[in-house]
């Protein structure tokens, strides 16, 4: 049993019979101790895909809505096409809406991933978490890419994340997506990719200063045409215009989820079934979320270097997290260095402060009300990155303001962002957490057990022989088909014959065709009437009048 576990294990990480059986003669040193042959293991890989290809769409969407009755914070729908295939899915699971309600205020959205044998592309929503690694909110797989498949999509998205709109969501320029997010999103902000765009300007402009001398370098053909589109949905992609737009910064361009899709792709291949392509899906995300754990972890119990004296910094130390701190660290020190208070007013009880920023010799008002402790700076690095300038540091600073005010620590930034979640666990995952413990008892022991004698190898071999007939000895056997339903963690599946086949689009049409035609009713009719008539008598022709009569069996002389 031991080693078919291992074979399906191994399968989500796209690793084969082959080099699962040599890494089983690792583990129990030597092939003799494997208690199989590489045939055996290839045997099994087989039969584990066999059953998976007879059962994949059912077992896909019986998993899913599994979780989503067992796990109230389990978000899933799905659709099927008038083949009763399905046609298009989307699921988020807690800790995917959770990191939604904190870090969604700005979703990249790409769909250009195929990852499966049916030809379904898979559609993640990715944002930006407090550690400015990528973090998935939902994901998808859509047979069409269309219009209605995009607004179907992405009213399941705003369902499953409560009604919560983000702030703005960047995509590519697919017209299906424009429109549908358009149809779907109430006050969204619809940005381009920024970069998709500038790669297909060669030579780099201030933008709508010398947009006419782009102009007159291409003033015929479809460039001047496509320039013309271009600079008429400017608004959705040049940085400039994007300024005012709350936390704009964070995310430019879909390389977010480019990104993400090409982690993806090393655990998936074209070939690969909607079952293979979930238990895939499912080990990409525990790697991305105990990453995200771990830098938790580490930023929870370890502290950055302090390079000033300021109690500000050491504020921005405790609060944000450490790929955050280096960024407001250097606020801090630009803050001493290079900036030149040019003049001082006051406004209806706010004071305003003109300075002069020697790094990028401009100009900027910083706008503070005392009593209030509202604070703003025309540089708009707050609105935008949602971190504080060295411009308003340097205000703060001068009016004995040691830490930053409440109001301008953005939650997004912070260390306990998330909060200290336990994710789901139920009945069966509680249960293979207590076998992976045990394994690792085993293989510690058995490591032991090296440098000892053949008592203690052979008092532990007792121990264990002992401990095995106290396990119930009727318990029947498991069929194969059991047998792997356990081992994909898919027990809701229905026995072999019944639900529905997912199939391929070729398969489909070559089951169209092969498919006979339909009779109309009235001549199905007839046929049944005289093959009833066959069964109590024969045919006869009659020459003379050239035509066929029934004759009962019963009554024909022998």
């Amino acid at each position: 049993m031991y080693h078919k576990e291992l074979i399906v294990s191994n399968s989500r990480l796209m690793i084969g019979a082959t080099k699962t059986y040599k890494m089983c003669k690792e583990h129990v040193n030597g092939y003799e101790n494997i208690g199989a042959t590489l045939n055996d293991f290839k045997n099994f890989h087989r039969d584990v895909k066999c059953y998976i290809n007879e059962r994949d769409g059912q077992l896909f969407v019986d998993r899913f809505k599994n979780l989503a009755d067992t796990r109230e914070d389990f978000y899933f729908d799905y659709e099927v096409d008038a083949d009763n295939s399905v046609a298009r899915a989307v699921w988020a699971d807690g800790a995917a809406r959770r990191n939604y309600a904190v870090f969604g205020d700005a979703v990249s959205f790409d769909s250009t991933y195929s990852t499966n044998k049916y030809s379904m592309v898979f559609t993640p929503f990715t944002g930006v978490d407090n550690h400015r690694r990528s973090v998935t909110f939902c994901g998808a797989l859509l047979f069409r890419e269309n219009g209605e498949s995009f607004t179907w999509l992405f009213r399941r998205f705003l369902e499953a994340m409560g009604g919560k709109e983000p702030q703005y969501i960047i995509t590519d320029q697919d017209p299906g997506i424009i429109a549908s997010v358009a149809n779907v999103f109430k006050t969204v902000r619809h940005r381009f990719c920024t970069w998709h765009i500038m790669n297909k300007v060669l030579v780099k402009y201030e933008f709508d200063i010398r947009w006419s001398d782009i102009m007159a370098e291409h003033m015929v053909g479809p460039e001047r045409e496509w320039f013309q589109e271009v600079f008429k949905i400017r608004r959705q992609w040049v940085l400039a215009h994007c300024r005012y737009l709350i936390m704009g910064s964070v995310l430019r361009t879909t390389q977010r989820s480019e990104s993400e899709n090409s982690f993806f792709k090393k655990f998936e291949n074209s070939s690969g079934t909607l079952v293979e392509f979930w238990m895939r899906f499912e080990s990409v995300i525990d790697q991305q979320r105990h990453t995200q754990k771990k830098l938790d972890n580490d930023n929870r119990h370890s502290s950055p270097k302090l390079l000033t004296q300021m109690p500000i910094e050491n504020h921005g130390a405790r609060v944000y997290t450490h790929v955050l701190f280096d960024d407001f660290q250097q606020e801090v020190i630009s803050s001493t260095r290079g900036l030149s208070v040019r003049a001082i007013s006051e406004r209806n009880g706010v004071e305003i402060t003109t300075l002069k920023d020697g790094l990028v010799g401009k100009l900027f008002d910083v706008q503070f009300d005392i009593a209030t402790l509202q604070v703003c700076c025309t540089c708009l690095k707050f609105e935008r990155c949602g971190m504080i300038c060295r411009h308003i540091i340097s205000i703060l600073s001068s009016n004995g303001l040691n830490s930053i005010l409440d109001g301008y620590v953005v939650r997004r930034w912070c260390k306990d962002a998330v909060g200290r979640t336990v994710d789901h666990v139920d009945v069966i995952d509680g249960r293979q957490v207590q076998l992976t413990r045990l394994w690792s008892e085993v293989y510690e022991t058995v490591g032991l057990l090296k440098a000892s004698d053949k008592d203690d190898i052979e008092s532990l071999c007792t121990l264990i022989r002992d401990f095995r007939e106290t396990l119930d000895p009727t318990t029947e056997e498991l069929t194969k088909e059991h047998e792997i339903q356990q081992l994909l963690g898919f027990n809701t599946a229905k026995n072999k014959g019944s639900g529905k086949r997912m199939l391929s689009t070729k398969a489909v049409a070559v089951a169209k065709a092969a498919k006979p035609k339909r009779l109309c009713g009235n001549f199905l009719q007839r046929v049944t009437s005289v093959f009833q008539r066959l069964t109590l008598g024969v045919m006869l022709f009659d020459a003379t009048s050239g035509s066929w009569s029934v004759t009962s069996v019963l009554h024909r002389e022998t």
